[in-house]
């Protein structure tokens, strides 16, 4: 179930819960701040490192956004400088137009993208992670045979994040995925742990 907050709240509550959840990391909703319901993401990324937040999700549809750039160009412009990994998640058989026209804008912003439909999404993403060498895919909604060998040999483990999809989807599911997945352990690793440490390390950093 998903309740509806008003954006004033959201911060302190996802603060509140990533505190109450040790080794736990959280991400915060990214809405202009213009209407004065949030703070600008230079004051946000202050702290992150305190509050163990590892960048803003995007969630247009709950809050009227239209799906155009110009919506977010300040924020996001201030993501791509700064290097803060947009969260980003397509359900289904919705289009990636918002993404594409995200990237043409700012094309050297961090995305962690995630899809929830089966194959042949590749036809989608496999263009956009070309294109784009700052988009991460994350791996809990690709089930089809050899998926992450074919995105190693294709783009680099280094793309590549773990996440499960929990509790909508079984943990386990992902995790074997990548244990099964003919590549090396250092690739496994990277994937499990490493790649997002590295997005998470690299706020701020120029």
């Amino acid at each position: 179930r998903r309740d509806w907050l008003p954006p004033q709240r959201s911060v302190d509550i996802v603060n509140e819960r990533v505190a109450a959840a040790p080794g736990a990391w959280g991400v915060y909703l990214l809405l202009s701040a213009l209407p004065g319901e949030t703070p600008p993401v230079e004051a946000l990324a202050e702290g992150f490192a305190a509050h163990r937040i590892a960048g803003f999700t995007l969630a247009n549809e709950a809050y009227g956004v239209p799906y155009h750039p110009l919506m977010l160009h300040d924020e996001l412009s201030t993501c791509e400088a700064l290097r803060i990994p947009v969260f980003y998640h397509r359900a289904g058989a919705l289009s990636f137009e918002f993404l594409c026209a995200i990237m043409e804008k700012h094309p050297r912003l961090t995305v962690a993208l995630s899809v929830d439909e089966e194959w042949p999404n590749a036809r989608k993403i496999y263009p956009l992670m070309k294109a784009y060498e700052n988009i991460y895919l994350c791996l809990s909604e690709h089930v089809w045979m050899g998926a992450v060998e074919d995105l190693c040999r294709l783009f680099g483990a280094h793309r590549l994040l773990y996440s499960s999809s929990f509790p909508r989807r079984y943990a386990g599911g992902a995790v074997l995925m990548v244990q099964n997945a003919d590549i090396s352990q250092e690739e496994k690793d990277a994937i499990f742990r490493g790649n997002l440490k590295k997005l998470v390390g690299g706020i701020g950093r120029a």
